[in-house]
């Protein structure tokens, strides 16, 4: 990239305002940095790897200069004139931006391949050999990656050319080679070789993993000691999967982050082989040395070795400038034809791409101009990290330094020794940052109070009574706030709020606002939005003040309302929701009315009744929906609540409707997601009520009941997800409270403090969110701070169970910590 180079955003480049989408979209825009989540902007790319970028304001208003192809002095120049900005101090600003959004292909070269629209060439193709087509992953100038499926159920990744010229029939032929020959070890296994309407194809092993670039900033940002150990152990597993490459005589031609993959347990996965470099070995079946190799390549035997260059070792070379050796950078400066990629040339680029890993910066401050930056990698040093502002971390430095050698015979004698000589664990006593939460509850509790606005009649807006926006809610709220802090006087408030909710039962307003929440829509038997949640507040409230009279009426009353139900089925609007308000009396009752058993049993028997009914899940008929809150995971989850709570069995056919919604589990980075309805399909979100992380709830549920193994597999799968899909949204229902909900529920089952870690780093970015939402107009119900599943009053309670997480349970949705 060069000052004077002409770029513009590619005709299929989305830049729009995050406030402009509606709930679902909002839930599903990835957050990358501490951009104001709610007056900034998304760029995305459709069809594309490239991750979306979040922007503030200033930035997608310079970001627009280039909707026709201009340069970035022309761009920062009209931008700066036009916002009276001084340009010099714009051009330092935005930089790191434009690398950023080049290196992502968000902002490409006019005129360039890129700059096109691209559509994925297999649209409505269903099946190419044995392997069903699940969705396109990636669709570039040369070549396109699909999700794909096998009889078995396996997924795996087809790569096909985009175009037939020579050289990209030759980059195909290359990667299926390399990887017959390295059978799986730190690759993805070779399946399938073929060709589709003359276009050759691969289809390889789908790993779970996301770029080792994203694994180590996460690793980075817990800021332990324990994470350093982490992160040198991902490093460590970096260089020996490159020396076992180097071992079997290849090189892999094109390091860089995003060709290296990382799983869950930070096993690494090398991609993208179609520069690698065999010295001395042809392109014909002899580079293999077993008959399985051998007949996956037959697929591609019809190629006319002699033109596409039968030397393996004579190709070109490529990748990320960052990241070349030397010996290449210093042929390109001077016009000479570039040397072939070697193990110590890649050594090299190893170092460039672990000292990224370990600092987040790279190991030269980089010139944006093309020639500058190749003299920077022949002749300057590694930066200390002392120059970051990092602590000195003498014994990487040290093994860094001398990978990073200018001169070749510097480097370390192999990969293998390089492996070696790096360290095991971090020195004691490096930093550990401080674990910061918010005010967020003690705002709420002044706002909540005795003599508060909201405790004036008739100051909540309709719906003014539900547990969903309105008085049970806050009394739920603050009884869960009294229970950590162990609070007699917020105990008395949480009454005070409960006995409110009951005495609004009948009035105008209380469960409907006439608008978005009606009978129609929500119904009238709903635990979170009619009477049914206020009676079992109450009932819980009063138990905890020792009141059993009380809280058995409440109970009682709660039964006899649910006599006749909603003929809906799901938990946030239907039966299974009242299901899991009598598995919630059943556990904190201490006397509780003589017939929640059997009206328990019968809801359970109702619920099943209708889904013996229904096809497979996968059928897509009948009910569609997945997710917690409205499909078939709240359903099960809330009849395995039952069962835990009752001690009575399960369903005899929720076995077979478990593994139906296992089958529906696609990759995605290191973990797993369902698509939240079937007939939307493609649509997988991280929140609590159509995403990932209801799910979490649901397979640890399902593995305490069944102890199933894959089970908690895939709550972990779940998790991941939910960690890794950040949402835009503050909230407990389908944003980053409910995701931290979802990671809390992970840790107190795997007993692993990362997870604990991660829930604390999504609250303070709901925290963060939320002070964006709030007082906005026109308020809506979505951003309605006194909403217990919606705004801030549940991410107060949230803060406080994140202060004692072992006894963290999501309001009014998960059982007593007990039964665990």
């Amino acid at each position: 990239m060069t000052l004077t180079e002409t770029f513009l955003m590619p005709p299929d480049a989305v830049l729009a305002a995050v406030n402009s989408y509606n709930e679902e979209i909002r839930c599903k825009i990835g957050v990358l940095d501490d951009t104001n989540l709610a007056d900034g902007y998304v760029l995305s790319r459709t069809n594309s790897r490239s991750h979306s970028k979040l922007l503030d304001a200033d930035s997608a208003d310079l970001l627009r200069q280039f909707e026709a192809p201009t340069t970035i002095p022309f761009a920062i120049a009209r931008y700066s004139r036009a916002q009276a900005r001084d340009a010099e101090e714009v051009l330092e600003a935005s930089l790191p931006m434009f690398v950023s959004l080049i290196e992502a292909e968000l902002l490409v070269p006019a005129g360039s391949a890129a700059a096109s629209v691209r559509q994925p060439s297999l649209n409505g193709v269903a099946r190419i050999g044995e392997w069903e087509i699940v969705g396109c992953v990636q669709s570039l100038e040369d070549s396109e990656v699909y999700r794909v499926r096998g009889a078995l159920g396996q997924f795996a990744a087809l790569k096909i050319d985009s175009s037939l010229s020579q050289r990209n029939l030759a980059v195909i032929v290359r990667e299926a080679a390399t990887l017959a020959r390295l059978h799986g070890q730190f690759t993805p296994r070779l399946f399938a070789t073929g060709r589709h309407q003359g276009r050759d194809y691969l289809v390889i092993e789908w790993f779970p993993g996301v770029d080792v670039e994203t694994a180590a900033a996460e690793l980075r940002r817990e800021q332990t000691p324990e994470s350093k150990d982490r992160l040198l152990a991902l490093c460590r597993n970096i260089i020996a999967a490159y020396t076992y490459l180097h071992n079997q005589g290849v090189t892999h031609g094109d390091i860089h982050p995003r060709n290296i993959l990382a799983n869950r347990h930070a096993e690494i996965c090398l991609i993208d082989f179609g520069l690698a470099c065999f010295p001395d070995h042809y392109i014909d079946n002899s580079i293999v040395n077993d008959a399985e190799s051998a007949e996956l390549l037959k697929g591609i035997d019809h190629i006319e070795k002699s033109k596409i260059e039968k030397k393996l070792g004579s190709w070109g070379r490529g990748g990320v400038s960052f990241f070349y050796e030397p010996e290449f950078a210093g042929a390109l400066n001077a016009g000479q034809a570039v040397p072939h990629s070697t193990p110590l040339g890649e050594q090299y680029s190893l170092a460039a791409l672990l000292y990224l890993l370990l600092t987040g910066s790279h190991y030269l401050d980089f010139s944006l101009e093309k020639s500058r930056l190749f003299r920077q990698i022949e002749r300057e040093p590694m930066r200390p990290f002392a120059s970051l502002g990092l602590a000195a971390w003498r014994e990487v430095e040290t093994v860094l330094t001398r990978a990073l050698s200018k001169d070749p015979a510097a480097r370390y004698c192999s990969t293998e020794s390089l492996l070696e000589a790096w360290p095991q664990s971090a020195p004691i006593g490096l930093p550990q940052a401080a674990q910061k939460l918010s005010d967020i509850r003690e705002d709420m509790l002044v706002r909540c109070g005795l003599g508060s606005s909201l405790m004036e009649s008739g100051s909540i807006a309709a719906p003014s009574t539900s547990v969903n926006y309105g008085s049970a809610g806050i009394a739920h709220a603050l009884h869960r706030l009294a229970e950590a802090a162990n609070d007699g006087e917020l105990l008395a408030l949480s009454d005070l709020w409960s006995i409110r909710s009951l005495n609004e039962l009948g009035a105008s307003g209380a469960f409907y606002d006439g608008n978005e929440i009606t009978p129609e829509k929500v119904g009238r038997t709903s635990l979170y939005h009619g009477q049914a949640g206020v009676l079992v507040v109450h009932a819980l409230v009063a138990q905890s003040r020792g009141n059993l009279v009380s809280a058995r009426k409440a109970a009682t009353a709660f039964l006899n309302f649910v006599k006749e139900p909603d003929e809906r089925l799901d938990l946030t609007l239907g039966k299974a929701g009242l299901l899991l308000g009598c598995s919630l009396l059943r556990d904190a009752l201490d006397v509780e009315p003589e017939d929640l058993i059997s009206r328990g049993h019968q809801l359970c028997e109702s619920i099943w009744a209708e889904l013996n009914t229904y096809a497979p899940v996968s059928a897509q008929s009948g009910l569609t929906n997945i997710g917690i809150a409205h499909g078939w995971a709240g359903m099960i989850y809330a009849t395995l609540c039952w069962s835990a709570a009752s001690g009575q069995g399960i369903p005899a056919t929720l076995p077979d409707r478990l593994r139906q919604l296992a089958s529906l589990a696609t990759p995605h980075g290191r973990g797993v997601a369902w698509p939240w309805d079937l007939a939307r399909q493609p649509n997988v979100m991280p929140g609590w009520c159509n995403g990932s992380a209801g799910h979490v709830f649901l397979w640890t549920e399902a593995y305490q009941s069944l102890r199933e193994a894959s089970y908690l597999d895939l709550a972990e799968g779940a998790a991941w997800h939910a960690w890794e899909t950040r949402s835009g949204s503050p909230s407990l229902c389908c944003g980053l409270g409910g995701q931290a909900y979802a990671l809390l529920r992970m840790y107190r089952h795997s007993g692993e403090s990362t997870w604990l870690t991660r829930a604390r780093e999504l609250f303070a970015q709901a925290a963060e969110a939320s002070t964006h939402w709030r007082g906005r107009e026109p308020l809506s119900l979505d951003t309605r701070s006194e909403s217990l599943y919606k705004g801030e009053l549940g991410l107060a309670v949230l803060e406080a169970d994140l202060k004692q997480p072992e006894f963290a349970r999501m309001p009014l949705f998960e059982p007593m910590i007990g039964n665990y």
